[in-house]
């Protein structure tokens, strides 16, 4: 069978749709909060945001309540 996409191959001969072996998630560490592969394959943007800003938004604990804020 061929990709579902492949339009080199007749359709008789193509898969129906994806397959959930087709592709696989995976969750990565980014601190800098950049996009990769977004604009093309490869490709890490610029910070759209300095450090600081990005410690702005985040939450810290608060040892005495016990909770995040």
């Amino acid at each position: 069978m061929f990709s579902y996409n492949n339009v080199w191959v007749d359709e008789s001969r193509r898969k129906s749709g994806l397959d959930s072996k087709d592709f696989e998630l995976k969750n990565i560490y980014n601190p800098d909060k950049r996009k990769f592969g977004i604009e093309k394959i490869g490709y890490i943007s610029d910070r759209e945001f300095t450090p600081a800003e990005i410690a702005q938004n985040e939450k810290i604990w608060n040892p005495e309540t016990q909770k995040w804020e």
